[in-house]
C-alpha cells in the first residue's frame, strides 16, 4: 500500500503535467503524549461520544465537536502516572524517528511503527 503512493506520479494542479518526484519520502512527524493517548483510546472516545449524543441519527456520529470534547474529557481525567507513561511512549517514538528505521522496520507496516500492535 505504501509503495503505491511512492510510485504514483504527482500531477501539477495548474498545468496537469507530471510534477518532479520528490527525492525522498517525508520523515514522520514528532508526536506528543496526547496523540499517543488518543490513538490508543480511540474506541473509548467513540463510545463516550455515542453515549453523549445518543443513537439518534447517522449524521450525529460524525460530529467532530462532540468527538473533540470526548477526547478532552478523557485526557483530563487520566492520572499523572498514566500521563507519564504516555510521555515515555512519545519520547521513545521520537527517538525512533531520530535514529531512522532498521532494515526490519522498513518492511513492516509504515503506519504502525509507534504502536505495540500492527493494524493489518
Amino acid at each position: 500500500m505504501v509503495r503505491f503512493f511512492y510510485n504514483t506520479p504527482n500531477r501539477s494542479k495548474k498545468s496537469g503535467k507530471l510534477a518532479a518526484p520528490s527525492a525522498q519520502p517525508k520523515k514522520p512527524r514528532a508526536t506528543n503524549a496526547l496523540e499517543v493517548f488518543l490513538q490508543e483510546q480511540k474506541p473509548q472516545i467513540t463510545q463516550k461520544m455515542a453515549e453523549k449524543l445518543g443513537a439518534s441519527s447517522k449524521s450525529d456520529r460524525n460530529n467532530i465537536k462532540a468527538y473533540k470534547e470526548s477526547q478532552q474529557e478523557l485526557w483530563r481525567t487520566i492520572e499523572p502516572e498514566t500521563r507519564a507513561e504516555y510521555e515515555e511512549k512519545a519520547a521513545e517514538y521520537n527517538k525512533k524517528i531520530k535514529e531512522g528505521p532498521t532494515d526490519e522496520e522498513l518492511y513492516e507496516c509504515a503506519f504502525c511503527l509507534h504502536l505495540e500492535f500492527c493494524c493489518t
